[in-house]
């Protein structure tokens, strides 16, 4: 490697003839090198003992940010398996145990066990078998539970 001092070239350190690349060389090298290789594996690619050209078909190539589908079927059969998980208190207890309050316009009020109220509306899980509310009427609120469809109604005092 050579260096310029004063207009005139001077050798570096006895590195005569040996040494490092020129950093421009090795840049050089190195473009070409990734460049012909990534050409060459994008341009063909075998499948199923043909050759394609072109990009690898997506049942060769994994999404990175989902699980393998090992895992995918395994999580599938574990929650068919598994008791539906509460997502809200309104899902702790069991719908009979919920008191109606109150109605206005397409929401109403119910007081849990425990004595908390919650606001609730058409497609709010509330019970413990994943009951959904699938209308408020004026004096009631139907919630579907499976096939069935039960009903909230003011308490008789």
């Amino acid at each position: 490697m050579y260096l310029w001092k004063r207009g005139r070239r001077v050798e570096r350190r006895g590195e005569k003839g040996e040494g490092r690349l020129p950093v421009v060389e090795l840049l050089l090298a190195l473009v070409l090198f990734l460049g012909l290789s990534g050409a060459a594996w994008a341009s063909t690619t075998e499948v199923n003992g043909g050759v394609s050209h072109g990009p690898l078909p997506s049942s060769i190539v994994r999404n990175p940010f989902q699980p393998p589908p090992s895992v995918t079927k395994k999580l599938l059969q574990t929650s068919k398996l598994k008791r539906h998980v509460p997502q809200s208190p309104l899902e702790k207890y069991d719908l009979e145990s919920f008191v109606l309050k109150g109605i206005v316009a397409d929401m109403a009020m119910v007081v849990s066990p425990d004595g908390n109220t919650y606001i609730i509306r058409k497609g709010t899980r509330i019970g413990k078998g994943g009951e959904v509310v699938v209308g408020i009427y004026g004096d009631r609120v139907a919630v579907k539970r499976g096939g069935k469809v039960l009903y909230l109604t003011f308490p008789k005092d």
